[in-house]
């Protein structure tokens, strides 16, 4: 690149830091620094999994890397929020979602343990959650509690991620929930900011004088 454009290593090096901190290129350890895709914008207008969003969006290369799964006994809080009883078992399934080979999301998902549903790690590793769940039950998805806070990335969500420890992150914890009212997921997903963003579309409400 010096040689290139006729600049000191130094002067490409800082130029390269500008870039990136603007989010116009990214870097991957051990192998370079590459353009960066545009950042997909998401809208909370309706309730929508990751994988239904970007095939909307016409994204094709949507894929996922389940790091565990484990069948535990069901901590007091998670227990609360499904209303089960302590020690009951749940499933524990930590993942990273990506866009092609570009880390976007990691996640901590909890289920309550069904035999019925069939959960595998193949259905967590490709295709909609949701849309699989609702041909299994015969029941739909119907609302969600969700939350979105800026945290910075802790050694763990930094290392699936790709990006340095410290850098800020959009954690959305989501309580998800069938017709009937039944828990379906509690997840709490971490996003890389430079590659993700939120959009609410909002309406003014008019008063009649």
């Amino acid at each position: 690149m010096g040689e290139m454009f006729q600049v000191s290593r130094m002067t490409a090096r800082r130029a390269l830091n500008d870039l990136a901190r603007e989010g116009w290129i990214v870097r991957r350890q051990g192998i370079g620094s590459f353009v960066s895709e545009p950042a997909i914008q998401r809208n909370l207008a309706s309730l929508t999994t990751l994988t239904e969003e970007l095939q909307q969006m016409g994204y094709t290369r949507l894929n996922s890397r389940v790091l565990s799964w484990n069948k535990l006994r069901a901590p007091t809080p998670i227990a609360k929020i499904f209303n089960i009883s302590v020690q009951a078992p749940v499933l524990r399934i930590e993942r990273v979602r990506y866009t092609g080979d570009v880390p976007i999301a990691f996640q901590i998902l909890w289920f309550m343990f069904e035999p019925t549903w069939g959960l595998t790690r193949a259905d967590l590793e490709g295709g909609s959650l949701y849309e699989i769940l609702e041909r299994r039950t015969g029941m739909a998805v119907e609302w969600a509690q969700q939350r979105i806070d800026a945290v910075s990335a802790v050694a763990s969500h930094a290392k699936w991620l790709e990006v340095n420890t410290g850098v800020p992150l959009l954690k959305v914890t989501r309580r998800a929930y069938f017709t009937d009212g039944s828990p379906l997921e509690f997840a709490k997903t971490y996003y890389r900011s430079d590659r993700y963003s939120f959009q609410i579309d909002l309406y003014r409400k008019r008063s009649l004088y």
